[in-house]
């Protein structure tokens, strides 16, 4: 049976929208939810929040602060008795901490195995690297690897990319953890835009089929869940047994992708 985790955005001017999300609402109920990060008293009346609905949260570490914010942070889900990080790189800000290595040595020193670390990555490779391969054949990146850190993919549309990173990833450490990340195309302009910045391949097909039919809303939601419903198969293919959404706090469109594969392989 395949198994979700779907990413929570957190927005400081629609909190109300936040705490009136309504996760009963998913027809699978999710392994975990990660939480993105804002500011800390925002996160934390979120994350209360969710925990007291029995959901298990990761929520966003970005490399961007000082040692001081890091410990500070850390102590406060470690007394919350949250134990599952996600670790991200964040914005150009650059410090001591500015690579996710960074935080995670500094955890695996500090709290030893208290954590469940989680790290996010790009099968297309990181949008600052100009070497695909550089996230994986850094030194720094295999030692991070063997720590037993698990990893969730930015989001991709070109399976093969998928393929490659995974085969990859496993010849650091066959025992590695990588949960692929999907997005669904709710808006045509802002995923071209996005992928872009993000440097992810949009497949010619894709954005062909998109674009004929970008102005027909009820076409255009039954193409993209078409796109999403195909890769995801294929994922499953390739015996993926975790699929990581980013929901964009659309449940709807969580229920849709959801209800269709219940249909399709009468989950």
């Amino acid at each position: 049976m395949i198994k979700f985790s779907i990413e929570f955005y957190i927005n400081i001017y629609k909190i109300k929208e936040i705490l009136n999300f309504n996760i009963s609402m998913l027809c699978l109920k999710p392994l975990f939810l990660t939480i993105t990060y804002n500011k800390f008293n925002i996160n934390k009346k979120v994350i209360n929040y969710l925990i007291k609905k029995n959901l298990k949260i990761l929520p966003h570490i970005i490399c961007k602060k000082k040692i001081k914010n890091f410990n500070y942070l850390l102590n406060s889900y470690f007394l919350i008795n949250l134990k599952n990080l996600m670790i991200i790189k964040g914005d150009n800000s650059k410090n001591n901490y500015y690579y996710s290595y960074n935080i995670v040595n500094l955890i695996k020193k500090n709290y030893i195995n208290e954590f469940n670390i989680f790290l996010g990555d790009y099968t297309e490779s990181h949008p600052s690297s100009l070497n695909f391969l550089i996230n994986i054949k850094n030194n720094k990146i295999k030692n991070i690897i063997k720590k037993n850190v698990n990893f969730i993919s930015q989001y991709f549309y070109n399976i093969e990319s998928y393929y490659n990173f995974y085969d990859n990833l496993k010849k650091i450490n066959y025992k590695i953890k990588f949960i692929p990340g999907i997005m669904f195309i709710k808006d045509f302009y802002k995923i071209v835009s996005f992928s872009n910045i993000c440097k992810t391949e949009l497949p010619l097909w894709i954005i062909k089929k998109l674009n004929n039919n970008k102005f027909y809303k009820k076409e255009y939601k039954k193409t993209n869940k078409e796109i999403i419903l195909n890769l995801i198969l294929k994922l499953l293919n390739f015996k993926v047994k975790i699929l990581h959404f980013y929901s964009m706090n659309n449940s709807y469109l969580v229920n849709i992708i959801c209800e269709s594969l219940n249909n399709n392989l009468n989950l």
